[in-house]
Protein backbone atom coordinates (compact mmCIF):
# COMPACT_ATOMS: atom_id res chain seq x y z
CA UNK A 1 0.00 0.00 0.00
CA UNK A 2 2.96 2.33 0.83
CA UNK A 3 4.64 2.02 -2.46
CA UNK A 4 1.58 2.61 -4.53
CA UNK A 5 0.50 5.43 -2.80
CA UNK A 6 4.19 6.98 -2.85
CA UNK A 7 3.85 6.62 -6.48
CA UNK A 8 0.38 8.80 -6.19
CA UNK A 9 -1.97 6.54 -6.71
CA UNK A 10 -4.97 6.91 -4.41
CA UNK A 11 -5.47 3.81 -2.43
CA UNK A 12 -7.42 2.36 0.83
CA UNK A 13 -9.36 -0.42 2.12
CA UNK A 14 -12.54 -2.24 1.59
CA UNK A 15 -14.33 -3.45 5.38
CA UNK A 16 -17.01 -5.09 3.97
CA UNK A 17 -18.82 -6.70 5.31
CA UNK A 18 -19.29 -5.34 9.40
CA UNK A 19 -19.87 -7.27 11.40
CA UNK A 20 -20.55 -6.60 14.87
CA UNK A 21 -19.70 -8.86 17.77
CA UNK A 22 -18.38 -11.31 15.65
CA UNK A 23 -14.92 -9.33 14.60
CA UNK A 24 -15.52 -6.09 14.16
CA UNK A 25 -15.44 -3.79 17.26
CA UNK A 26 -14.78 -0.25 17.64
CA UNK A 27 -11.19 -1.21 18.80
CA UNK A 28 -10.72 -3.44 15.55
CA UNK A 29 -12.43 -0.50 13.24
CA UNK A 30 -10.31 2.16 14.56
CA UNK A 31 -6.92 -0.16 14.34
CA UNK A 32 -7.85 -0.87 10.78
CA UNK A 33 -8.35 3.22 10.20
CA UNK A 34 -5.23 4.00 11.83
CA UNK A 35 -3.50 1.28 10.29
CA UNK A 36 -4.55 2.47 6.65
CA UNK A 37 -3.84 6.41 7.17
CA UNK A 38 -0.52 4.61 8.88
CA UNK A 39 0.39 3.61 5.47
CA UNK A 40 -0.50 5.94 2.97
CA UNK A 41 -4.14 5.03 2.47
CA UNK A 42 -6.53 7.96 1.96
CA UNK A 43 -9.74 5.94 2.62
CA UNK A 44 -11.53 3.31 3.99
CA UNK A 45 -14.46 2.10 2.45
CA UNK A 46 -17.24 0.53 5.06
CA UNK A 47 -20.33 -1.69 4.62
CA UNK A 48 -22.36 -3.61 6.34
CA UNK A 49 -24.20 -7.05 5.83
CA UNK A 50 -26.58 -7.43 3.64
CA UNK A 51 -28.99 -10.50 4.16
CA UNK A 52 -31.56 -11.24 1.45
CA UNK A 53 -33.69 -13.76 0.07
CA UNK A 54 -32.56 -17.24 2.05
CA UNK A 55 -29.28 -16.05 3.02
CA UNK A 56 -30.45 -14.45 6.39
CA UNK A 57 -31.98 -17.63 7.06
CA UNK A 58 -28.82 -19.61 6.54
CA UNK A 59 -26.56 -17.16 8.43
CA UNK A 60 -29.00 -16.88 11.34
CA UNK A 61 -28.93 -20.47 11.65
CA UNK A 62 -25.46 -20.52 11.04
CA UNK A 63 -25.12 -18.05 13.87
CA UNK A 64 -27.19 -19.66 16.14
CA UNK A 65 -25.01 -22.96 16.06
CA UNK A 66 -21.68 -21.13 16.56
CA UNK A 67 -22.83 -18.32 17.88
CA UNK A 68 -26.15 -18.32 19.90
CA UNK A 69 -25.70 -15.24 22.65
CA UNK A 70 -25.33 -12.63 19.33
CA UNK A 71 -28.27 -13.58 17.85
CA UNK A 72 -30.05 -11.47 19.89
CA UNK A 73 -28.05 -8.31 18.28
CA UNK A 74 -28.23 -9.40 14.73
CA UNK A 75 -31.95 -10.24 15.00
CA UNK A 76 -32.21 -6.46 16.43
CA UNK A 77 -29.62 -5.31 13.80
CA UNK A 78 -31.71 -7.56 11.05
CA UNK A 79 -35.68 -7.54 11.72
CA UNK A 80 -38.13 -8.88 9.57
CA UNK A 81 -38.00 -7.42 6.28
CA UNK A 82 -34.98 -6.15 6.78
CA UNK A 83 -31.79 -6.65 3.90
Amino acid sequence: MEKIAAAGVPVGVCMMPILPGLCDDAANIEAVVRWTADHGGTFVLPSGLTLSDQQKDYFFKILSERFPDLLPLYQRLYPPKSL
